[in-house]
């Protein structure tokens, strides 16, 4: 399986800073070729109200490499997710805002991890997983590999809410001419899913940077005053 990779991100009108993160670990980093341990891939988005929800979406980005620098690491779905959860146990003891219940640190995210032929997300929260089946005629037809965890303006999961995390583990089949979109939730504020896979589809034979720098700018376009994030991976066909 050969992949081709991308991300753009942008801050928010809205904001002071920008409190998404990715993560693009494919086989173009000679680490990531020469493991045998898959591609890995995330889109992370601190929650504004936590006064550290850049730094926990940092930081979990930055457990991923874990993945591959530790010769402990059993390539399975259980150390994976055993692996994000030590990461939200670590956040939430970051402990609350004084005199509140509120966390320091909290962020949502998605990871796909792209092993052994097939693809694994592992969720919770409000980004966003999307797969565009390359044998499709329909252009904007999509397939939506997450499910959203809010209500109304709140998180009912999110990434440093406690000393367990209910993650969200999911297998998907994949094949040659797939595209897959992990966005944050300032890109679906703004942006159609269907719309959102049609300009893809359109935009990726240029190169998967022009098309998720592309969908960012429309988001951005359409009233998107949050923060913008759009990791895009396609599977190339051979």
């Amino acid at each position: 399986m050969e992949l081709d990779y991308s991300a753009f991100s942008t801050k928010g009108k809205s904001h002071k800073f920008n409190e998404d993160r990715y993560r693009l670990l494919g086989g173009k980093i000679p680490l990531v070729e020469k493991s045998g341990r898959g591609e890995v891939y995330a889109v992370f988005d601190g929650m504004g109200s936590a006064p550290r929800g850049a730094e926990a979406a940092q930081y979990i980005c930055d457990r991923l490499f874990d993945v591959y620098q530790d010769k402990t690491f059993s390539v399975t779905p259980e150390a994976f997710g055993a692996l994000l959860q030590n990461a939200n146990k670590t956040i939430n003891e970051w402990g609350c805002m004084q005199s509140t219940s509120k966390p320091l640190g909290a962020c949502s995210g998605t990871v796909a991890w792209f092993y052994d032929g097939s693809l694994l997300t592992f969720h919770a929260g409000d980004t966003f997983a999307l797969l565009l089946h390359g044998d499709c005629d329909d252009a904007s037809e999509y397939e939506i590999l997450t499910t959203e965890h809010a209500i109304g303006h709140g998180l009912l999961r999110y990434f440093g809410m406690g000393q367990f995390l209910k993650i969200e583990v999911r297998r998907h089949e994949i094949n040659d001419g797939d595209i897959l979109l992990l966005i944050s939730d300032g890109v679906m504020k703004s942006v159609g899913f269907k719309l959102m896979a049609e300009k893809v589809r359109f935009w990726i034979r240029h190169s998967p940077q022009f098309a998720a720098q592309e969908l960012c700018r429309l988001s951005e376009h359409y009233g998107s005053t949050d923060d913008i994030t759009v990791v895009l991976v396609e599977v190339v066909e051979k």
